[in-house]
């Protein structure tokens, strides 16, 4: 059995086997560039600081990786190593299982193990093994197994029940959702002003009365911006789902800010998946990062099939089904400025479909062999002089 071993804090590791050591590493962050997907260097990161990591990846039988846990999840740089191994499988998509899959790029792919180390609050170590589990499957792992190592430990759980207790008081005497609290907008997507999560959050900013003021993960120091969003009552983060979870950059921000028994947040994820049940993974991350740092929970919006809603907003501003979305969304901040929370309307409406139909499953199938769901990944490799390159696989077999 061939080993390859990733690791975030010391240990001691078999003789002879590589390790891809990221505790003395920093790595880049997905930018949201697409190149290794829609090229012009389809299956490679524009990024170099992974490639010693690709190849030991898909070489290997077993992959183990030694992760820290930092809130109850990942670190930011795990979280980076994860959103950028997306590029081992294909932009294509099928319903194997009923559900969206991405298509594997390689004939093999390794099994994993996870052995973690850190700290968590109840019901954390769930959605953090969850998580990984879910990941490997979507990465096409043929077994997964999570361990705790030795320094892993629980909070107790009086923290936890502080915090729900803290909660409902101040539900009980109507402090959530106070109208006219000063709302800041963080747009998390790696892409920043020119990705799908501005389009969204540019029409929710139109539903509003009142100027809200918008920052950008992608643009700001992460530590000056956790310091700047203190000063207000309520934050919205807007992102898209990166790899199951929010993008590294936005882990990045979390590990930055802190605790706050005053601080309101909710968060709106839209998802290039059709379906709304592919965000599960990270609604229990948020709303356990909300316990634990005291934060009030404005609630979570999942809206599934914005994948090209830019390029919608661009090319077919004047479609019915541009519009039709586009008040949705001026809805949802109207409603979010009258309520002070995401309501139910919106939460609901964003929500759909939770899963594929049977009749639905079979539509997409249909679509997918006579490649109509290849299309708009055809025009950009065409159009990236990169369609002979699609199918290639520079790190393995």
């Amino acid at each position: 059995m061939k080993l390859f071993i990733v690791k975030e804090y010391e240990t001691s590791t078999p003789d002879g086997v590589p390790v891809f050591d990221l505790s003395s590493k920093e790595l880049q962050h997905c930018t949201g560039c697409w190149s290794c997907w829609w090229g012009p260097t389809p299956g490679r990161c524009v990024h170099k600081d992974l490639d010693e990591f690709y190849r030991g990846y898909l070489e290997a039988d077993t992959v183990r990786f030694y992760c820290k846990v930092s809130q109850g999840f990942i670190t930011s740089n795990m979280k980076a190593l994860i959103d950028r191994i997306i590029l081992i499988v294909l932009p294509y998509v099928s319903y194997p299982n009923g559900e969206s899959l991405h298509d594997p790029r390689y004939s093999k792919y390794p099994s994993v193990e996870v052995i973690y180390q850190g700290e968590f609050l109840p019901n954390e170590e769930d959605a953090f093994v969850a998580y990984w589990e879910r990941t490997m499957e979507m990465l096409f792992a043929p077994s997964f197994a999570a361990t705790r190592d030795v320094g892993s430990v629980d909070i107790v759980e009086e923290k936890l029940d502080s915090a729900i207790s803290r909660r409902m008081t101040r539900v009980q005497n109507d402090e959530v959702g106070e109208k006219g609290a000063r709302t800041l907008i963080i747009n998390g997507s790696p892409n920043g002003r020119k990705g799908n999560t501005e389009v969204i959050c540019q029409q929710f900013i139109n539903g509003m009365e009142t100027p809200t003021e918008m920052r950008y993960v992608a643009e700001d120091d992460v530590a000056i911006l956790a310091t700047y969003m203190e000063s207000f009552d309520c934050i919205l983060f807007f992102f898209p789902l990166y790899v199951n979870a929010m993008p590294g950059i936005v882990k990045r921000l979390f590990e930055h800010m802190r605790p706050d028994e005053n601080k309101s947040v909710g968060y709106f994820i839209q998802s290039g998946f059709e379906e709304a049940f592919q965000s599960d993974w990270l609604l229990a991350i948020l709303r356990n990062f909300n316990i634990r740092m005291g934060y009030i929970d404005l609630g979570i919006v999942v809206a599934g099939g914005m994948g090209g809603v830019r390029f919608m907003s661009e090319k077919m501003s004047n479609s019915k089904a541009v519009a039709k979305l586009f008040a949705r969304l001026k809805r949802a901040g109207e409603l979010y400025e009258q309520v002070g929370v995401f309501d139910h309307e919106s939460i609901q409406q964003f929500g759909q479909p939770y899963r594929f139909s049977e009749k639905e499953v079979k539509q997409g199938r249909v679509l997918r062999k006579f490649g109509v769901t290849k299309i708009p990944w055809v025009l950009m490799l065409r159009k990236n002089k990169a369609y002979r390159k699609r199918l290639d696989k520079p790190f393995g077999v």
